[in-house]
């Protein structure tokens, strides 16, 4: 997953504890990204990022 700003990425990837990403939901400044662990069957994890403002 990337997630991209002003020029600037960020990778969400398997050293992040993402395996199999299902879903991504917004609420607010918050993005949550659900990883179910489908294929591997271990481990599933909610991660969380605060979106900061830019002026």
């Amino acid at each position: 997953m990337h997630i991209r700003s002003r020029g600037t990425t960020t990778v969400l990837d398997a050293t992040g504890g993402l395996q199999n990403p299902t879903s991504v939901a917004l609420r607010g400044k918050d993005v949550y990204v659900l990883s179910a662990a489908y294929t591997t069957g271990s481990d599933p994890k909610l991660l969380r990022a605060r979106l900061r403002t830019h002026r």
